[in-house]
């Protein structure tokens, strides 16, 4: 639905320097209790010097909570989900 909006130029985005690596942390932190009930091991693995990206923190937010619901719902119980950024 929100592929079909932003290909249309219905949704407007404010982009600004994002903090991914904290990004990724809140998101881990918001699925563990699932990830936890399925005996799932998260790990983060990002360095401390990554700098910021520009992003659109909203849009980006729900970009992870997708991916990272994802990744708990599909993952086998009691594996490890990884959750890494590099540059690139």
């Amino acid at each position: 639905l929100d592929l079909a909006r932003v290909e249309a130029g219905s949704i407007s985005f404010h982009i600004t320097a994002v903090d991914l690596g904290g990004h990724l942390e809140q998101g881990l932190e918001i699925v563990r209790p699932r990830a936890d009930a399925r005996q799932l091991k998260l790990e983060l693995d990002v360095p401390t010097d990554i700098p910021p990206v520009a992003a659109d923190p909203e849009r980006l937010h729900q970009i992870l909570d997708n991916l990272l619901d994802n990744a708990v719902k599909y993952a086998p119980s009691e594996s490890k989900v990884t959750v890494s950024a590099r540059l690139a």
